[in-house]
């Protein structure tokens, strides 16, 4: 404990030196180079026998610019991901020495899921993907596997590191008043809530009639009706709002394993039969499929329990006080917001049923 304690606060120390030496060195460097010519990289950090390269900084605050729009001081920003990626090495090194490792088989199949987002953000489209990082496949997923090992083996280190520490309140809160008060961030009002939901039946017959309508749907659908369009006239989705039904590819894994099975035993191009999930009952589409990954897009219809399952029955009038006839049935208040304009169910607002 005291040896990996010891190993934090030398992190910290490195890290804190090498950031005042990154923002000292900036300017000096980007002078020298419009001097001597452009330079392709350079190695701005090194820890053990691991180097951090300039374009590692760079490219990390290009991604920041691109999703966060860039707020605040360049070189302060770069700064702190010198800092982050100082101390991803420095855990490296760590696991090195304890003989921290994590299995192939777990690197292979994160990098796989992760291979498969990329590739639905360019369409399911290889060639897209390929054109937009400059490099073949091959080397994509190289490159990636290489990223998604550093990751997990820093995870395990950290949770090796940290397993057996117990932190105390009082310490806490030492720690928290030790920090001046200029420095504490603004952070948005919280609130807690508690809520008891009652979920209702949906009975056998209602089903039915779900699958009734998909499989109207699925008609309208052999008679060269426009997926898209059927899709978002229909589906329960709320992704169906961007990708008209269409998945993209996923893998193994991916999806929950009534939708993945159906996937899997589908031809290409063939329509389904209505078949139930968690999320509620769906018809698929598969468009395409090359080994362990599928391309498929779907309409998904949640069936609604009717106003007797939603709604409990009325409650006796409590003892000592008088109902007037006037006054209508009694009602729950969940009971009401279901069924009165204007207010939102959860019918409204689905669960998007791809992800586990």
């Amino acid at each position: 404990m005291k040896r990996n304690l010891k190993f934090l606060s030398s992190a910290v120390a490195i890290q804190a030196s090498l950031s005042v030496l990154f923002l000292v060195l900036s300017v000096a460097a980007w002078a020298q180079e419009q001097e001597e010519g452009y330079v392709v990289d350079k190695i701005v950090a090194k820890v053990d026998n691991y180097i951090v390269l300039k374009s590692e900084v760079d490219k990390a605050y290009l991604d920041y610019v691109t999703n966060q729009g860039g707020r605040g001081n360049a070189d302060e920003i770069k700064c702190q991901f010198l800092a982050i990626l100082i101390r991803n090495k420095l855990m490296l090194a760590k696991a090195e020495i304890d003989s921290v490792v994590v299995s192939d088989e777990d690197v292979d199949a994160n990098t796989s899921r992760r291979i498969g987002i990329i590739t639905s953000q360019y369409g399911g489209s290889i060639e897209d993907l390929e054109k937009a990082f400059g490099k073949t496949m091959e080397q994509i997923k190289s490159d990636v596997r290489d990223m998604i090992r550093e990751q997990m083996v820093v995870s395990e280190m950290e949770r090796t590191i940290t397993k057996d520490l117990t932190v105390t309140p009082a310490e806490i809160k030492r720690f928290f008043n030790r920090i001046p008060k200029d420095s504490l961030p603004y952070l948005d009002a919280e609130a807690e809530v508690a809520q008891i939901v009652k979920v209702a039946k949906i009975s056998p017959q209602q089903k039915e009639q779900t699958k009734l309508e998909l499989l109207t749907i699925r008609d309208e659908l052999l008679r060269g009706a426009d997926f898209g369009t059927l899709a978002k006239k229909h589906s329960a989705d709320p992704s169906v709002a961007t990708n008209n039904g269409d998945m993209g590819w996923a893998g193994r894994g991916a999806m929950v394993p009534q939708f993945e099975a159906m996937a899997f035993k589908l031809k290409t191009n063939e329509i389904s039969m209505p078949f139930e999930t968690e999320y509620g009952i769906h018809i698929m589409q598969l468009l395409e499929r090359r080994g362990n990954e599928y391309h498929a897009r779907h309409i998904l219809m949640s069936p609604s329990p009717s106003a007797d399952a939603a709604c409990p029955k009325p409650l006796p009038p409590r003892a000592g006080k008088s109902r007037r006839a006037s006054d209508g049935p009694e009602q729950s208040p969940s009971c009401h917001a279901r069924h009165n304009p204007g207010t939102t169910s959860p019918r409204e607002h689905p669960t998007s049923v791809c992800p586990r």
